[in-house]
């Protein structure tokens, strides 16, 4: 898609460049055709600055009505070239332009099949979130974390998995490609029933919007199965487990309440911490004789050794993504 392939014209040498934006605007303003095809696998200018992750250029040529279904060689869109490079910013530009999500190349493949084959992570958050089909099969049958499964791309594996992608045949094939360790997660995450069993995918801040939402740390598919504490705990023992990472935060979770642990506990549970902060506050000030030593040292003992006995976890039973 370089200038040395037949047929280009002066737009498409000029998106090419990234810093070429305006004259790209100038060449359409003066009768360049936004929508020409290369002789050479039908390229277009959008084509163009979509695979070479030319962010401006792109937004040019959307703006001005660049046809963005225009099909090139295999069956490529601009969005499907965009996609297979990881070029996150041109994506988010031709979704918000209105660029089918979902289209179909050569052999059934999607945006999301090859930003899955590739492993780029932001990419594919950026189409899942616009609402890309996690489970659409190729013409072979694959879905995206099947894809994922063959090429090796674990980290994207366990983010389609925490957007709920159904398993179909990606253990069978990570094993028949050798691939143990992704199989291996694979096998473990069919018991992961929580958004919180994703300890490896979400955020920090996702982790701790679910702890203090209530998520439970000792949820469990069947008896006996992962729960986010454990698969925590077990993170924590490979040296997996920095300060501030999701497995972090839920063995901070399973602390007792502590001045801590306060702000990862739900609602009502942080409610009543306050509620029994100023009740023991309101017993030090009522006492006969205060002396302001005396008072300092039922408060400390007031938290530090009823309030944890008091304030406990309040599990909810749905949390979701949303």
């Amino acid at each position: 898609m370089s200038a040395s392939h037949g047929g280009c014209t002066p737009l498409h040498l000029a998106c090419e460049r990234s810093g070429n934006a305006e004259m790209v605007r100038y060449l359409i303003e003066i009768g360049a055709d936004k929508n020409a095809t290369a002789s050479s696998g039908g390229f277009t200018p959008l084509h163009i600055a979509s695979s070479m992750g030319h962010v401006e250029v792109a937004r040019v040529l959307a703006d001005v009505g660049a046809d963005l279904e225009q099909i090139a060689a295999h069956g490529l869109t601009a969005l499907t070239a965009a996609a297979q490079h990881g070029h996150t910013p041109v994506v988010e530009v031709l979704i918000s332009a209105g660029a089918n999500i979902d289209h179909t190349s050569e052999h059934g493949v999607t945006p999301l099949h090859l930003a899955c084959s590739e492993g780029h992570i932001e990419t594919i958050e950026v189409l899942v979130a616009a609402g890309a089909d996690l489970d659409c099969a190729t013409d072979t049958g694959y879905t995206a974390l099947e894809f994922s499964a063959f090429h090796n791309q674990l980290t994207t594996a366990k983010l389609l998995s925490l957007y709920g992608a159904a398993l179909g045949d990606s253990i069978e094939l990570a094993e028949q490609q050798g691939h143990e360790e992704l199989a291996e997660w694979l096998r473990c995450s069919i018991d992961f029933s929580t958004p919180l069993h994703h300890l490896e995918a979400i955020s920090e801040e996702k982790a701790r919007g679910l702890l203090r939402g209530g998520a439970d740390i000792l949820a469990a598919s069947r008896e006996g199965g992962p729960t986010p504490l454990g698969l925590a705990r077990a993170a924590d023992a490979r040296g997996e487990a920095p300060m501030g990472s999701p497995a972090w935060l839920v063995l901070l979770a399973a602390e007792p309440w502590s001045p801590d642990t306060h702000s990862l506990l739900p609602d009502e549970a942080r409610q009543r911490a306050r509620d029994l902060l100023f009740v023991g506050h309101g017993i030090a000030k009522r006492r006969r004789r205060p002396s302001r030593l005396d008072d300092c040292a039922l408060v400390d003992v007031w938290t530090h050794f009823v309030l944890p006995h008091a304030v406990n976890r309040v599990t909810s039973p749905e949390v979701t993504l949303e």
